[in-house]
């Protein structure tokens, strides 16, 4: 069967060493995200009153989220290409979605604030290389997690005998999507 490109490179010895190394800069900035996000979101319900949340505030909480969904996803396709009896491909395939999605985010979100900061100082300083280097190891993972999209339907489509229908996993992270959006919307008003 013929495998896509995303799959044929994510699945070599070097990918697999950089992207240990992009685990280095990202874990970090992940676990501080989701553990910011549970500390706040617990003195948020056990205060009883809900404060009024900027925008950036709700973007980390929902980038971390994503971030530690695309984990779940990551270990769970892992997991399930190894021993595939009874692994949901949909589950896989959307916690994934949400981790690419997360990572796709934040490099755009670090690309543009590093882009206006170059602009403004017309200098490349240290925070601008480190952010370089931060957009490239969530490049990669978001490269590896549409990799193990690709190896999941493939592995799907060789287990049953027919291609996987990923159109309602598509509607139903848009549906997500739009849902979010909408409170992000409503909340910054």
């Amino acid at each position: 069967m013929r495998r896509h490109f995303f799959d044929r490179w994510a699945d070599t010895t070097p990918f697999r060493v950089v992207l240990m190394f992009a685990a280095l800069g990202v874990f970090p900035v992940l676990l501080v995200g989701v553990c910011t996000t549970v500390i706040g979101g617990a003195r948020m319900f056990v205060g009883g009153s809900l404060p009024e949340l900027e925008a950036a505030e709700l973007a980390v909480a929902l980038l971390s989220v994503g971030g530690a969904l695309g984990f779940v996803g990551y270990c769970r396709a892992r997991a399930g290409f190894m021993n595939p009896s009874r692994h949901n491909v949909t589950a896989t395939l959307l916690l994934l979605t949400a981790g690419v999605l997360a990572a796709l985010s934040v490099a755009g979100i670090i690309t543009v604030a590093a882009i206006d900061d170059w602009l403004d100082i017309s200098g490349i300083g240290p925070l601008l290389v480190l952010g370089a280097l931060f957009v490239l190891a969530n490049l990669l993972w978001a490269f590896a997690g549409i990799a193990w999209m690709q190896r999941l339907m493939e592995r799907y489509a060789e287990k049953t005998g027919r291609a996987f229908d990923g159109l309602p996993v598509v509607l139903l992270f848009t549906a997500i999507a739009l849902v979010i959006a909408a409170t992000l919307k409503t909340v910054t008003l």
